[in-house]
């Protein structure tokens, strides 16, 4: 059988003492079930023949393998601190490495037999107390057991931390804004309130979509952040117009976000009492979408070569990750040729009875833009 190629796959030795012919055959067993997952095993009863030394089998896979594994017995670690026998010598040799700097995550402690904790019955040599061992001692548990130990020869954990978050907003004197009792606006005081975008989107999961929880915690002064408005001009609640505006960040005030409206309301009217530029206070969960610092940069930049698109970008917060692409299609008209070539292509079907230099309409640029940002 053609071997694996020790470059790609992870080496391993094994350290065990020889306790009876079955704990012998287990180890050897245990080794073939690594070896059948791609495991290169060194181990003493395959690759040390009769008349060779099993002291420099040692010493040399112990430099040269990934892992050792320790497979732990009661006898094993009697034989560790007496230094007795093959057992004492190998622990010489890991105590040695581990002394010169070697990681001691190098070295798996395997369970087989006795106890994990202090005592006659201990089956863990003391160098190795309180490292995280693997207990194989239960068979019915043998393959939960050997998946753990499978993924640590491959550095494959199970489980493995989030991604790194934002630093959060933890506000300043300049950020937090003192303004006496706070509360949420109501329809009976204020003439309109904010609908809640979390219990939304649990009413709605299939399309009414919201930013991450941490997201909507870890906004900052200067970002964008889109509500859900319900406009009560007479103070009814039967009597509302919903609206979705914009609200620029301006601080906040314990687990309340104080910001400045953007959006003059589309149904804003003498009874009206919401206006561009007033002081909104909200919650984190009433956030449908966030437009941040770096984000209202980008669209700046998009207005400059393409006002029409910059204001679709504005109006329904899109984020387009490869920025710069997407500014030189803008810059050089290779997006908006994009478009008019779609529109010439529409006009040709229908057998040229439209204008063919005509752009598509708003909603069509809108979904041209998205499908470009998909790719």
């Amino acid at each position: 059988m053609q071997a694996n190629n020790s470059e790609e796959n992870p080496k391993v030795l094994f350290s065990y003492s020889w306790d009876s012919t079955d704990h012998k055959f287990w180890v050897r067993k245990l080794a073939e079930r690594l070896v059948l997952n791609g495991v290169n095993v060194m181990l003493d009863e395959w690759h040390v023949q009769p008349g060779e030394s099993l002291t420099k089998f040692m010493e040399e896979n112990i430099q040269l393998s990934d892992y050792t594994i320790i497979i732990c017995t009661p006898n094993y670690a009697k034989k560790s601190i007496e230094r007795k026998g093959g057992v004492g010598y190998e622990q010489q040799i890991i105590s040695g490495n581990i002394a010169s700097g070697v990681s001691r995550k190098k070295f798996i402690p395997v369970v087989r037999v006795g106890s994990f904790e202090v005592g006659p019955s201990c089956a863990i040599p003391p160098h190795f107390l309180g490292v995280r061992a693997i207990d194989m001692r239960d068979d019915t548990n043998h393959d939960l057991a050997f998946e753990i130990l499978l993924r640590a020869v491959w550095s494959e954990p199970e489980l493995v931390p989030p991604a790194l978050g934002k630093k959060p907003t933890f506000g300043s004197l300049a950020s937090r804004e003192l303004l006496g009792p706070i509360r949420l606006p109501t329809s009976h005081l204020d003439g309109y309130y904010l609908k809640s975008g979390v219990a939304s989107s649990q009413q709605f999961p299939d399309t009414f979509e919201i930013p991450e929880e941490v997201d909507r915690h870890s906004v900052r002064v200067g970002d964008l952040v889109k509500l859900y408005f319900g406009i009560t001009p007479s103070g009814d609640p039967k009597d509302v117009e919903f609206e979705r505006m914009w609200v620029k960040v301006s601080g906040s005030n314990g687990a309340y976000l104080t910001g400045t409206l953007e959006n003059e309301p589309a149904c804003a009217d003498k009874r009206n009492r919401l206006h561009w530029g007033d002081k909104i206070i909200f919650l984190p969960e009433h956030i449908l979408n966030i437009m941040t610092i770096e984000d209202l940069e980008f669209y700046e930049e998009a207005k400059k070569y393409d006002e029409e698109v910059a204001g679709l970008l504005w109006m329904h917060g899109i984020v387009k990750e490869d920025r710069e692409s997407f500014l030189q299609a803008l810059k050089d008209g290779s997006f908006r040729a994009g478009l008019e070539e779609d529109a010439k292509r529409e006009v040709d079907d229908m057998g040229g009875t439209q204008n063919p230099s005509r752009i598509k309409s708003l909603g069509d640029l809108l979904s041209k833009i998205r499908n470009w940002i998909a790719k």
